[in-house]
């Protein structure tokens, strides 16, 4: 032969630790990184007729089965050091900038489908479903469902039906009730670590990429699932009557709130007896254990002595807007400045604390306070309306994925609400990585605008399922 066959299985290992789907490929990989083949063990440029050669005659089924022993081999010990060897991310990054749209739109597609590929594969094994020794169906399937569910924006009993007429799935498709029997059987404790230690990994990769490197802001906050059931259902709160219904199921967040690298890094779920306090604590701790955080931003609930005397406690600087009672109303009515301290009582003085009241004119010209421990110094210069914007903008992130990434459901069960919503947060944590990863790609920067769609990135998770069993 015109090359070593030893070089040619490396390049075969290499082609499947790269997640590089086709020989051609492969040899274009080789081409334009001679350096590459250098070490691989070429003297001279691999053809295809040389692939093909050894392909065809030469590569038997031991031979293969070796490479595939080899290369996941190669993933452990990779992963035991926190390595990604999978895909190039950020290769040849912004050699796109300036071509025409026709050219990065091709790039983007293909780009964002081989990260959202290398992605599933290291994440979704972190979520498990308690299966039976001989059960039909492995976890992969029951989570392919559940993306599938979230793509078309169905219930699980719709999108299973679905699946089955998609002939692309081969009726390899697990019946709704399964999936739903499944799920009830999960301890609520396990549905949490499960998510934590998926949204770790995903943070990592990011991690490895240079994203989340610098200080950032996070925001801290309760959000609602609306339930039109019985209130007193398992996990069911009462709040504020919101399209027709006053019942809800209630989950805490935390979240980096940076522009266009938004990340959920935790989501907790909040029932009726749960002490906020120590649930904002957790948040607050992992947070910080995870990411260097400047400022906190809350909403209006967290107004009270509870929270701010453990934000005070916790040694955090955090901004939130104020709630106008009677005494903070006397206060900015007979202020002397737009810089007010203020002490919050707590009952019995169990929590005292301390703030300052920053009052800001809003473009109708109207008195808008926030509350703050943010040094005065730091504060004359700032435009908290700017600042406080970027919690605003968690709103936009949750509409998003409970529009474009959670699958419906009209369960009561609150173990399956809870495992809708987690994995609805984990989709939406991949998207905005593929996004930065694909951005970087294209043109050596984040860019101020989402350059894959959500419905073009699940459109690439229904298509890695479909490659993965054709």
């Amino acid at each position: 032969m015109k090359h070593n066959p030893m070089s040619i299985i490396k390049a075969l290992m290499l082609k499947d630790l790269r997640g590089i789907k086709h020989y051609s490929q492969l040899l274009n990989r080789l081409s334009r990184h001679p350096e590459e083949a250098e070490i691989l063990g070429f003297n001279t440029k691999m053809t295809r007729q040389s692939m093909s050669v050894f392909t065809l005659g030469k590569l038997t089924q031991e031979i293969e089965d070796l490479i595939v022993v080899a290369v996941d081999h190669i993933r452990d010990k990779a992963k035991e050091t926190g390595k990604l060897l999978d895909v190039y991310f950020l290769d040849e990054s912004g050699t796109y900038k300036g071509k025409s749209t026709r050219t990065i739109e091709r790039r983007k597609s293909e780009k964002s489908g081989e990260v959202v590929r290398v992605l599933k594969r290291e994440i979704f094994p972190n979520l498990d479903f308690p299966l039976k020794s001989k059960a039909k169906y492995d976890k992969m399937h029951f989570l392919d469902l559940l993306a599938y569910v979230a793509y078309e924006n169905v219930c699980a009993n719709q999108g299973s039906k679905l699946m089955k007429e998609d002939a692309n799935f081969n009726g390899r498709v697990p019946h709704s009730r399964t999936l739903m029997g499944y799920l009830k059987l999960l301890d609520k404790r396990e549905i949490e670590l499960m998510f934590i230690n998926s949204f770790e990994k995903v943070f990592k990769i990011a991690k490895m990429q240079g994203f989340f490197n610098r200080e950032v802001d996070v925001a801290i906050d309760f959000t609602d699932w609306l339930y039109y059931g019985d209130k007193n259902d398992l996990g069911v709160m009462e709040g504020q009557t919101k399209q027709g219904t006053s019942h809800r199921f209630r989950f805490a967040t935390i979240k980096i709130v940076e522009k266009n690298n938004d990340f959920v890094l935790m989501a907790l779920p909040v029932f009726k007896f749960s002490d906020r306090r120590e649930v904002a604590k957790r948040l607050i701790n992992y947070a910080n254990s995870k990411v260097n955080v400047r400022y906190f931003y809350v909403d209006r609930e967290f107004f009270s002595s509870t929270f701010i005397s453990l934000f005070e406690e916790l040694g955090i600087k955090y901004i939130m807007p104020a709630i106008k009672n009677e005494k903070v109303v006397k206060l900015i009515e007979n202020r002397k400045s737009d810089f007010i301290a203020y002490t919050f009582t707590g009952t019995a003085r169990k929590y005292d604390a301390k703030m300052t009241l920053v009052v800001r004119k809003d473009e109708e010209g109207k008195d808008v306070c926030f509350a703050t421990n943010v040094p005065i110094l730091r504060l004359v210069w700032s435009n908290l309306f700017e600042l406080y914007g970027k919690r605003w903008g968690i709103e936009t992130a949750y509409r998003v994925a409970k529009h474009e990434f959670r699958p419906n459901t009209t369960s009561k069960n609150h173990k399956i609400r809870l495992y809708y919503f987690l994995f609805s947060s984990l989709l939406y944590n991949i998207w905005v990585i593929v996004n930065s990863i694909v951005s970087v790609y294209l043109f050596r920067e984040v860019v101020d605008y989402r350059v894959i769609t959500a419905k073009l990135f699940m459109k690439k998770f229904y298509q890695a399922y479909t490659e993965t069993i054709t």
